[in-house]
């Protein structure tokens, strides 16, 4: 696995931070993520967090590496520029625990794919190139939908492969998540 140093990191941050505020007019910090996340943003802060270690890099080169992170930060670029976070925060406000995280989950799924397919008129082709190469890596490391035995786990692999791919890896053998997917 290729890491990137302390330096690089600091150079990365700094990096994003200048072209999210180019990109949306308001100062956008990007930190670290160490919560075992890929990349995230949230609705109270116009910041952005980003993993620059993790289990998904294990077989890219540093070149790679980068190039995936550099499709995540125009990922989460995004949603600060197309996510309504009053709508979203509204959806999913004043619901149990379990409401709010399926809820959650499940908007951020549909959100994910409209983005990034809107992300051209926003961005450089140089970060779709970076999105495009996120979603090809993703689809490849992905699990089988099988290897969920929940119909809901069925349901969100299949929406999260479908939207990062346009294609299914594996069989439903739940008839209900494969209905509600269809």
């Amino acid at each position: 696995m290729a890491t990137l140093t302390r330096r690089e990191i600091r150079a990365l941050c700094s990096y994003f931070s200048k072209v999210g505020r180019v990109l949306t007019g308001v100062p956008v910090p990007v930190y670290e993520a160490d919560n075992g996340q890929l990349g995230y943003t949230q609705a109270d802060s116009s910041a952005i967090f980003l993993a620059f270690k993790h289990q998904m890099y294990e077989d890219l080169t540093k070149d790679e590496t980068i190039t995936f992170i550099k499709g995540l930060f125009a990922h989460e670029i995004m949603h600060r520029i197309a996510t309504n976070f009053d709508v979203y925060m509204r959806t999913i406000t004043n619901k149990q625990e379990f409401e709010q995280e399926t809820m959650s989950t499940i908007i951020n799924l549909m959100e994910d794919a409209s983005i990034e397919f809107i992300a051209p008129e926003y961005v450089s082709d140089d970060y779709v190139r970076c999105i495009d190469f996120m979603r090809a890596s993703l689809g490849q490391k992905s699990s089988n939908i099988e290897d969920f035995q929940l119909p809901f786990g069925q349901f969100l692999c299949a929406c999260g492969q479908y939207g990062n791919v346009g294609l299914l890896k594996g069989r439903f053998t739940s008839s209900e998540a494969q209905d509600i997917f269809l």
